[in-house]
């Protein structure tokens, strides 16, 4: 296909679901990194021998995902693409 006859992909407005599809999924991936960070720090809170192993690693991906979902939402902020 020559360069002339390609769709305008870029800058073309989304479907409103896929808008609504990304909102769902950003108000997500806030309330899981919220959750994991709750479950977490309770059980750091509990005594070394019945804390879960899996404690400092919920935090840190809790921590990370709220972070990058926080990067995203600056991202989306400064953008001028239409989503």
């Amino acid at each position: 296909m020559a360069a002339g006859n390609a769709p305008a992909l870029i800058g073309a407005p989304l479907l409103p679901w896929v808008s609504d599809l990304l909102d769902l999924w950003a108000v997500a991936s806030v309330a899981l990194g919220v959750a994991a960070i709750v479950v977490a720090r309770d059980d750091l809170a509990s005594p070394r021998d019945l804390r879960p192993r899996s404690a400092a690693v919920g935090l840190t991906l809790g921590t990370v995902g709220l972070v990058l979902s926080g990067c995203l939402f600056v991202l989306w902020l400064l953008t001028p693409l239409p989503f």
